[in-house]
């Protein structure tokens, strides 16, 4: 019952916050950012999310960083010879007035050299670097498996 009612509110807290964050015309701005929980000792973890860019202007997404990781990167998916690949991309122009979805299965964050396991109920802090919006500090809350999008 407190686990059921501790995830409610953090599920309130995050609309709060992505409420917060919607970004006025003219703005950039990141929605409905989230990470997957990790079994423990898995190496690696990976955070989505929908970043909005409400300017008149092309944006890209240069690099991500993450005290809860060794290193971070920007990743997508390929199909080489009919078998899904990760591979790690130089950066994510977002279009001028459109969207950047990094979702399952195509571009995402990779959080590697995890320094803990990434735990449901939990926040992980990511900062993007953009080419022109410089630095967004995120605490991207962690779902659990049965909880994600």
């Amino acid at each position: 019952m407190f686990r059921g009612l501790f995830l409610f509110a953090l599920g309130l807290l995050a609309v709060l916050f992505l409420t917060a964050c919607q970004p006025a015309e003219g703005e950039l701005g990141i929605d409905k950012p989230w990470a997957r929980e990790t079994p423990s000792g898995a190496p690696n973890g990976v955070v989505y999310m929908v970043i909005r860019n409400g300017t008149g202007k092309a944006d890209t997404l240069i690099s991500v960083n993450s005290p809860s990781a060794g290193h971070s990167g920007i990743h997508t998916h390929i199909d080489d010879g009919g078998i899904m690949r990760m591979r790690p991309v130089d950066g994510l122009t977002i279009p001028a007035r459109d969207t950047a979805v990094l979702e399952p299965g195509g571009y995402h964050i990779m959080l590697m050299d995890l320094v803990e396991p990434l735990k449901a109920g939990e926040l992980v802090a990511v900062t993007l670097t953009f080419k022109e919006a410089g630095e967004r500090t995120l605490s991207v809350p962690i779902l659990a498996m049965g909880d994600m999008p």
